[in-house]
């Protein structure tokens, strides 16, 4: 994936950025974000399959020989200049081969790790799946997700490892080629910052180590290097190859657009620190043409951000109502119909506490010493100072925004990408410009200012490591050897660890066959199932109600009716077919989420906890009172329009 991505970026900069710069880390995000865009196209189109994959990951490895031969002389001579400086400096050779004995630690525990039981299975699994089977998302207006989460992006990433690979191994996409690609960017911007390689080594270590927010398989070490090389082209674009306003408009078009396709939530982020890029740039213009020609840079960018989008959004509306919620319309979901409640319909002191408790985590104190030490020492350079000022006001208020939509609900994990590309960028600015820093706060050089904020990110990291890398070897263990059984504690301690299976088995692959088996084909289905992913998506139009009352057709849903009107309402969709995992309410019982409708709970998760226990029971009542075509003590297929 990455040598294609690779490739496919090598392009992108010999017709945009630099012909001539050979640096892979940056080579391979703008691969990443052209693919991003080009997959919006062949989702439209319905082009996706496992071949055309293939051919298109072929096509990026073939382009990257292609610049190799015509770079071989400095591409060799690079690399045994490389070789020669490990030879000589015997510490960096160690820290390099820890380094790479850490990704190679990560990708191996990204290999081997467990899923989200609903995330991934109810949406994130299913949306790559249907690509590879049908050739698009397809449609699925019951699916909150598909509507609220991502244009589709990252799925469309996600294909690259399923033509070849099972879904066992769907983290690779982001938890391995996300994570390589991120270590070659921070390596290619230290170094053209000057910064010393073992400097840039221990960083990025650091960075390794720390604990991100991995709740499933969305694009999150993707959505950092995007942003990173966002705001690296951006606000410090003189450290970078120089091309021209037009070239830079285009360049930024695609990054702001792959960044906007792969997760919602950092929508408004990317938006600021877009806005913000340009408004600079107008205010640093001297000439009237100069701000005539940066005003039509803005629009031209701007126009060209939208149409890298439309095929995604085009996608978007068939399937749920609206190019893009919420900015666009909220389609079909569940406020529009009034029986629903979005997070922030009932803020209160206590979700300021909340957001305020999470803001004390290790990454947040760090961004705040950066702006503590950053924002009024740079006295020797004030385009330095305005930059820096403008991508901590952009993280910051793109932090806010993200506080309050989700009304505190997970800040951490929804503005973690962005804050982290931030951190970055500050990290190798307090180094690598030391000298234009003058201390207020402090005597010490703006570089040891920056290790001793790396080193806070390291011991949280380390701590973090080695608590749980017993839990993780453990892990690697079990699934390496599908022996739920036997396990690593035989050797070490013992450690209880929830899963240790793949994502699924034969048997529960036949099953779902049966299952789908038993109703007509290219009849309609809607299903409530554990894992809707092994499903055929095309013999059957196959809608998911992954959050029950978050998304719906219109007039929408209807609940605390009856089950009477759920099969009313159902059938005058066409929805004669219901599956549903009835003996363990899809993993929605009372006994786990009953804590949720406390009066102390978020409005959003009270609502959406009552809505599900609701349908859930509708259903339930409908499997007494209409025909079951299937029934396999675990699933049932209803046909709701043969009553018993």
């Amino acid at each position: 994936m990455v040598i294609s991505l690779i490739g496919w970026g090598w392009l992108v900069s010999h017709f945009l950025y630099s012909p001539k710069s050979s640096e892979w880390g940056i080579k391979a995000a703008l691969g990443l974000a052209f693919s991003v865009v080009i997959g919006g196209v062949l989702n439209l189109f319905s082009l996706i399959s496992p071949r055309a994959i293939l051919i298109y990951l072929g096509l990026g490895v073939v382009i990257l020989l292609f610049f190799i031969i015509y770079k071989f002389r400095d591409i060799i001579g690079g690399l045994l200049n490389g070789c020669r400086t490990l030879k000589r400096d015997k510490l960096l050779a160690c820290l390099t081969t820890g380094l790479i004995l850490l990704f190679f630690y990560q990708y191996v525990v990204a290999a081997f790790s467990n899923f989200n039981l609903g995330d991934d299975y109810q949406a994130y699994f299913v949306y790559p799946e249907k690509m590879i089977q049908t050739g698009s998302m397809g449609d699925d207006p019951f699916s909150d997700r598909r509507m609220t989460t991502a244009l589709g992006g990252q799925y469309f990433l996600d294909t690259f490892v399923l033509a070849v690979l099972p879904f066992d191994y769907l983290h690779l996409s982001d938890r391995g080629a996300g994570w390589l690609i991120l270590i070659l960017l921070i390596w290619d911007i230290f170094r053209r910052y000057k910064i010393s390689s073992k400097a840039t080594v221990l960083v990025i270590a650091s960075f390794m180590l720390f604990p991100w927010p991995l709740a499933n398989i969305t694009g999150q070490i993707t959505t950092v290097a995007l942003f990173t090389v966002l705001i690296g082209f951006t606000y410090f674009k003189d450290k970078f190859e120089q091309t021209s306003v037009w070239r830079r408009a285009i360049l930024i078009a695609l990054i702001a657009a792959a960044l906007c396709a792969i997760k919602s939530t950092v929508i408004a982020a990317c938006a600021l620190y877009f806005i913000f890029y340009y408004a600079l740039t107008y205010y640093e213009s001297v000439t009237r043409k100069e701000k005539l020609d940066v005003f039509k840079a803005f629009a031209i960018s701007s126009i060209l951000v939208l149409a890298a989008l439309l095929p995604w959004m085009f996608s978007m509306y068939h399937s749920s109502g609206t190019l893009l919620y919420p900015i666009f319309g909220k389609g079909f979901y569940g406020t529009v119909y009034g029986d629903y409640a979005a997070p922030y319909s009932e803020l209160s002191y206590a979700n300021l506490l909340n957001v305020l408790y999470q803001l004390a985590g290790v990454l947040f104190v760090a961004l705040f010493l950066y702006i503590l030490f950053a924002w009024r020492s740079v006295q020797h350079d004030d385009a330095l100072r305005r930059r820096l000022r403008l991508v901590i006001l952009a993280t910051v208020s793109g932090m806010a925004v993200c506080a309050f939509m989700t009304a505190g609900l997970g800040v951490f994990r929804y503005t973690f990408t962005f804050v982290f590309a931030a951190i970055i960028l500050l990290t190798v600015n307090f180094i690598g410009e030391r000298e234009k820093f003058q201390g207020r706060l402090t005597s010490l050089k703006y570089d040891s200012v920056a290790f001793i904020i790396i080193a806070v990110i390291f011991g949280a990291g380390a701590l973090n490591f080695f608590s749980v890398i017993k839990e993780n070897l453990n892990l690697v263990y079990t699934r390496l050897f599908n022996n739920s059984e036997s396990s690593f504690n035989d050797f070490f301690d013992d450690i209880k660890v929830s899963g240790g299976a793949g994502a699924s088995d034969i048997s529960e692959r036949t099953g779902y066959q049966k299952l789908q088996d038993s109703i007509p084909a290219d009849s309609i289905m809607l299903t409530r199932l554990e894992k809707p992913f092994l499903l055929d998506f095309t013999r059957n139009t196959i809608y998911i109600i992954d959050m029950p009352g978050a998304a719906s057709l219109p007039p929408g849903l209807p609940f605390f009716k009856g089950s009477e009107a759920l099969a009313e309402y159902l059938l005058s969709k066409n929805i004669r077919y219901v599956a549903y995992s009835y003996s363990t309410d899809c993993l929605f019982t009372r006994e786990v989420y009953l804590n949720t409708l406390k009066s102390t709970t978020n409005i959003w998760q009270r609502t959406a906890t009552k809505d599900t226990f609701d349908f859930n029971d509708n259903l339930k009542e409908l499997g007494a009172t209409r025909k079951r075509l299937f029934d396999d003590g675990h699933n049932f297929v209803l046909d709701l329009q043969v009553k018993n």
